[in-house]
């Protein structure tokens, strides 16, 4: 009995230091926000957008969904590490030869000489391998390390910024060298803790294919899910509203890291407890959390995320105003969405998790080729807020049909599901004092 409340303990630990590390990770990005979009203007923030979209977000997320769910599930089974380091470069050098193939897709909206290639495919190498070594990391149990490296890095990001906007040296170019390397030195960090530097048996490298198979075409749908708004803004629209679409999504970003801190944890937690088939419980217990956060940490930012924008951001990004009140309402139906999905994949209900992603796809991809060319910003925030509505109330279905849950089941903190938050909130701060 004791056992199980320390385990208890343990992982709402997990919840609050992830909490304290993506806090602090998004009072930087704030800052950094501001001095990108003041550094840059319109003009300039939605090329850095795109450059960052093409090179490192997109090969980034192939190389890291490709290999992460893989590298958890193997984890998960047996513990086994070795050769683990070998597997993320090669699965680096694959993101790079792909980041290679999205410049070449949209080279036709944004042409850049040799070194900004150079540059952004060794950022994109380093980006795979840090995600990479982070998704073992946090299989392992390890979440201390990965928000110490997450703490590291937006720092002396802001840092470097900071230093470039206040000696007038800030120019697209040398905000991607700021972001290349405390993702390098991150990166060697991680990869030294894992000490995964042996041999990787031809065999063992299969079994990690083999198990996070069953993840690609998941994980190919997640990346297509979350770039659809930046395709329709490169190819139907032009870089000025993609910037101002950039800082309308910085801004209401706070609610995708909200998610992806609860989701991260939430996936190994209902991953170890479907042997003892108690994942279901476990599963609505984090939804019901994750639920309640976003819907409030959301109606806050709506309140003074316009005011911010107008006398932080600038007069200049007034028209960011209404798509980032479009995108917080689609970030909390994201959120409750990444909630359910998350959770049917911990379950090996991965058919199910397809098919609720393909019909969101397909209705923001529909809304937005017919909004996005007219509307440009607002008409991207508008397709994701209906693709992820379409998507929430399908996935709602699919836990109706797939695990009998009733929709009332879904909604609704109590007592038990907070008060050990409350415990472990009262002995950290005995702790502090």
């Amino acid at each position: 009995m004791l056992e199980n409340k320390d385990k208890y303990l343990a992982s709402r630990g997990n919840y609050l230091n992830s909490f304290l590390a993506s806090l602090f990770t998004l009072m930087l990005g704030l800052f950094t926000g501001v001095l990108l979009a003041r550094g840059l203007g319109p003009q300039g923030r939605g090329e850095l957008a795109g450059i960052s979209f093409i090179f490192t977000s997109s090969g980034s997320l192939i190389g890291t969904f490709i290999s992460a769910q893989s590298i958890i599930s193997q984890l998960l089974i047996n513990k086994r590490i070795n050769g683990i380091n070998l597997l993320i470069i090669f699965m680096g050098i694959l993101g790079a030869v792909l980041s290679l193939i999205f410049y070449y897709i949209f080279n036709d909206n944004i042409n850049y000489n040799n070194n900004y290639i150079i540059i952004l495919v060794l950022l994109t190498f380093t980006q795979v391998i840090y995600q990479s070594s982070c998704a073992v990391q946090r299989g392992l149990g390890n979440f201390n390390i990965v928000s110490i490296s997450i703490g590291f890095i937006s720092g002396v990001y802001f840092l470097c910024l900071y230093l470039l906007f206040y000696f007038n040296y800030m120019t697209v170019f040398s905000v991607l060298l700021a972001s290349l390397f405390p993702i390098f030195f991150s990166s060697i960090f991680l990869m030294y803790k894992l000490n995964g530097w042996g041999k990787l048996n031809i065999l063992t490298f299969m079994g990690y294919l083999k198990s996070g198979h069953s993840f690609f075409y998941l994980s190919l749908m997640a990346l297509s899910i979350a770039s659809i708004d930046k395709v329709l803004l490169l190819k139907l629209s032009n870089l000025t509203e993609l910037g101002f679409y950039a800082v309308s999504a910085g801004l209401a970003s706070p609610l995708i890291i909200l998610a992806e801190t609860i989701v991260q944890i939430s996936f190994v937690e209902v991953s170890g407890s479907k042997i003892s088939g108690d994942g279901v419980r476990v599963a609505l217990s984090r939804f019901r959390i994750g639920q309640a956060s976003l819907i409030l940490f959301g109606l806050g930012l709506i309140l003074i995320g316009p005011w911010f924008i107008t006398f932080v951001f600038g007069s200049e990004f007034n028209q960011s105003i209404l798509p980032f009140i479009l995108l917080v309402f689609a970030m909390v139906f994201r959120g409750q969405w990444l909630f359910l999905d998350n959770s049917l994949q911990a379950l090996n209900l991965k058919k199910s998790s397809f098919i609720v992603s393909l019909i969101g796809l397909m209705a923001m991809a529909l809304t937005g080729f017919f909004l996005v060319p007219t509307m440009g910003s607002n008409g991207a925030a508008i397709s994701l807020l209906v693709g992820y509505i379409v998507m929430f109330i399908s996935q709602v279905a699919m836990w109706r049909y797939e695990l009998g849950v009733r929709w009332c089941e879904l909604w609704g903190l109590n007592y038990n599901t907070i008060a050990p938050l409350f415990s472990l909130a009262k002995i950290k701060l005995k702790e502090f004092l």
